[in-house]
């Protein structure tokens, strides 16, 4: 279950992924081709059902050509993507296999860096 809070943050990610596939006149299927995301999980990232996941918005942001940083906004972690004009690839995967405890524990220092500097 999703919640409050959550569907706030989702809403700007799955309308901006419903407009990218309607926009490049995609059905279900060929979403799902063409993302390498299930049909059911673009639903529910669309209808705000679940939140997307850093490994899978990193693999949407590939397939459509767009920023991880801008995926990272619309989905709810303004904090990484303000980080991630500063991250290579490579640290960019190293937060995405981070379990949600230690992206928490992660973003918290990150803020305390930043309110040091």
């Amino acid at each position: 279950m999703v919640s409050a809070t959550e569907v706030e943050m989702g809403t700007a990610f799955g309308d901006y992924l419903k407009r990218e596939i309607e926009a490049r006149k995609w059905n279900r299927r060929t979403a799902e081709q063409e993302l390498g995301v299930s049909q059911s999980t673009i639903s529910d990232l669309i209808n705000t059902e679940r939140m997307p996941d850093l490994p899978t918005l990193k693999k949407i942001a590939t397939k459509l050509g767009v920023s991880f940083a801008k995926l990272l906004d619309l989905a709810g972690f303004p904090v990484e993507a303000t980080l991630s004009s500063r991250l290579t690839d490579e640290e960019e995967d190293m937060i995405a296999r981070l379990d949600p405890k230690q992206r928490a524990a992660m973003i918290e220092i990150v803020r305390q860096m930043l309110r040091d500097e």
